[in-house]
């Protein structure tokens, strides 16, 4: 309840109209990069989106929350792709432009219907 007093107080919108705002701009194919440093759409709204019925919108709360922990890094090669209950990430990077690229792999469960 003082979360919500707070955000009033702040005059952002609902938590909920605030996911269903991030959830438009992944379902329209948004720049990344606009969402980066977007500071309303918090890491806890984004993770809620893996679970979301279109395949588009986990697919770009999965990419965004890779470039969230990683933006003091350059990015390379983001690869997401869906396997049934699964999504899987690939990407590489580096600290800076004169380092060693590095890969990295995840796999996130996702419990969305797939049907």
């Amino acid at each position: 309840l003082s979360a919500k007093r707070m955000l009033r107080a702040m005059r952002l919108p609902e938590p909920e109209v605030m996911i269903q705002e991030l959830r438009d701009q992944l379902a329209r194919d948004t720049d990344m990069k606009e969402l980066l440093f977007e500071g309303k759409y918090t890491t806890r709204f984004i993770k809620l989106l893996l679970q979301d019925e279109d395949p588009k919108v986990r697919q770009g709360a999965l990419d965004l929350l890779v470039r969230r922990n990683y933006t003091t890094f350059e990015l390379k090669n983001i690869d997401i792709v869906q396997k049934d209950v699964c999504m899987l990430a690939r990407w590489s990077h580096t600290l800076s432009p004169t380092m060693a690229a590095s890969e990295h792999h995840v796999a996130m469960e996702t419990f969305a219907d797939m049907g």
